[in-house]
């Protein structure tokens, strides 16, 4: 993975993500937290470029309200997240190709895009990651947003207590992998259209098959 060592980091907003993502997977008990902090890194100033850490707000909004969902599948659908995992470990790889040879795959992909007949669904606001910065009203809705998401299906906090607990130790080092490389799966669901396109389907088809409205 990409080592960013010109990240400028802002301590509290580094705090306030490590907090959130212990809170949110604390029966997981495995992360790799040098994962992590380099996640951390690439998403400051001094990391991934500008574009790299834009997203469409619509997709972030996704991603925040509907986080319990993407959740209880990464632990309970071994398929679901083999594909998450795959997907960002393509990300990953990226960083170590020619940027020439980078442009043709995300050319490659937007083809791809194009021929399925997926139509980006783009709205006029977009968000540029930054943990170089630190903002008290940003984290705080952000952190209830992802807190109501839970209460959406009854008993959620129940039902990934059980999924954790039938996790092997390869299935747990999966799902860390996910969740500690949570930028470039950012990065993946701003700039894979493919990718983006299965993922929303697969949420939005458990929450059809749960009668869950948000």
């Amino acid at each position: 993975m990409k080592s960013y060592k010109n990240a400028k980091v802002n301590p509290k907003a580094e705090m306030s993500a490590v907090k959130l993502i212990s809170v949110l997977f604390s029966n997981l008990s495995i992360l790799d937290t040098e994962a992590v902090r380099r996640n951390i890194e690439a998403s400051c100033e001094g990391g991934m470029s500008i574009s790299d850490r834009t997203i469409d707000k619509n997709k972030l909004d996704f991603i925040v309200d509907n986080f319990a969902f993407i959740e209880i599948l990464l632990l309970g659908d071994v398929n679901f997240r083999i594909n998450v995992r795959r997907c960002i470990f393509t990300e990953i790889t990226l960083d170590e190709k020619k940027p020439d040879e980078a442009a043709k795959i995300r050319a490659k992909n937007d083809e791809d895009a194009v021929a399925a007949g997926f139509v980006a669904e783009e709205s006029a606001e977009k968000v540029v990651i930054n943990f170089s910065k630190y903002n008290d009203s940003v984290y705080n809705d952000t952190r209830d947003r992802i807190i109501k998401s839970f209460s959406l299906k009854a008993g959620s906090e129940i039902v990934i207590n059980r999924l954790v607990s039938a996790l092997s130790i390869d299935d747990k080092i999966g799902v860390s992998f996910c969740v500690s490389n949570f930028m470039y799966f950012l990065r993946a669901f701003s700039k894979n259209a493919v990718f983006a396109e299965w993922f929303k389907t697969a949420v939005n088809n458990f929450k059809r098959d749960n009668n869950i409205l948000n």
